[in-house]
């Protein structure tokens, strides 16, 4: 069972969705000039979540799942 274009865009919305609302509430609750290292860190990688997110809602092309994990896990997560 392979994804399609239109699943990967969803994914790619939510990811860029995951990354604006985490990014906007840890602005909101700590300004960013008291942000210690690891804040930074997981900012760090929540920005490449948007990025990535963003590429795929755009292009539709990437690899949500791995080729060696079956369909049956495939269709429980």
């Amino acid at each position: 069972m392979e994804e399609t274009a239109g699943q990967r865009r969803v994914v790619g919305a939510i990811w860029v969705l995951s990354a604006i609302v985490s990014l906007g509430v840890a602005v909101s609750v700590q300004p960013v000039n008291e942000w210690a290292f690891f804040t930074w860190l997981v900012a760090a990688a929540m920005l490449l979540l948007g990025i990535t997110g963003a590429w795929v809602l755009v292009t539709g092309q990437g690899h949500l799942w791995n080729e060696r994990v079956s369909a049956k896990a495939r269709r429980t997560y």
